[in-house]
């Protein structure tokens, strides 16, 4: 049901139009609930970038007061 070589399917069923009222349109849509791998290395690539950002980013200097 989910995932396999075809991730994204759409059937219509009964598909009509009646003179003076909306089309009426009945099926379904499979998707895929989980993300590709490469998905996830991005989202993951991206995550480390902005921590690294935060890291890295200079932190003000002190005033000292003699």
């Amino acid at each position: 049901m989910f995932g396999g070589p075809n991730p994204f399917s759409l059937t219509l069923n009964n598909v009509s139009v009646e003179q003076n009222n909306p089309v009426k349109i009945s099926g379904f849509i499979n998707v895929t609930p989980v993300p590709e791998p490469a998905t996830w290395a991005l989202m993951l690539l991206g995550f480390g970038g902005v921590g690294l950002a935060l890291r890295r980013r200079r932190k003000p200097a002190l005033a000292q007061v003699a």
